[in-house]
């Protein structure tokens, strides 16, 4: 059988192999990896007294091996908006709200003084609507953040997640895909504007 030597230099850290082609040739595979990945330009190396061709693959072929290697990575969920139907939960539980200075709010407290209030949802419906009679039928969560307090009407703590809730399948009455873009549905515009929420007014 045919004697055969390998030379390996990674780095000055050397490494010589001497023995049968199969024993040699083990030695190679165990250490191309190391050589592509320190030096990709670098040709791996070849064993005295063998042809080039026999013994080692091209550099092209040594980095599409460690290509499929890999995993592939899964891209990350998009929150998205169904008109209710939620397929992920949406960053906007996670945002800080905050006082909007130059937001119109006048009037918000005779406007909701309208309905009965007696949960989250419906005082968000109640906001998209005002929100829409002043020129904003798509608002932030800063927008309504800031109608809550200029309406003297507590917050809740978990802000962001009572939007998901009234946005949820029970609820309906608003759509978003971010902090940015809420808007009344039909649902919740009928909710204000003939739903039982609104007051009855003494003739």
């Amino acid at each position: 059988m045919t004697n055969v030597k390998l030379h390996i230099n990674i780095t000055q850290g050397i490494i010589d192999a001497e023995g049968d082609q199969d024993f040699v040739w083990r030695v190679y595979e165990d250490f191309k990896d190391r050589i592509v990945s320190i030096n990709p330009s670098a040709a791996p190396p070849i064993a005295d007294n063998q042809d080039a061709t026999e013994v080692t693959p091209d550099i092209q072929t040594v980095q599409a091996d460690k290509q499929r290697k890999k995993p592939k990575r899964r891209a990350s969920p998009v929150a998205v908006s169904t008109g209710g139907k939620e397929k992920s939960a949406p960053r906007i539980t996670s945002h800080k709200p905050r006082l909007l200075h130059d937001l119109d709010t006048g009037g918000i407290k005779e406007f909701l003084a309208q309905f009965n209030l007696t949960n989250n949802s419906d005082i968000i419906a109640a906001i998209g609507k005002f929100l829409e009679t002043k020129g904003r039928p798509m608002a932030s969560v800063d927008a309504y953040f800031t109608c809550f307090h200029d309406a003297s009407i507590k917050p809740p703590e978990a802000f962001g997640q009572a939007f998901v809730k009234a946005r949820g399948n029970t609820k309906g009455y608003i759509t978003f895909t971010t902090a940015d873009d809420i808007e009344l549905t039909i649902r919740g515009r009928n909710r204000v504007d003939h739903g039982d929420i609104k007051k009855t007014v003494d003739a």
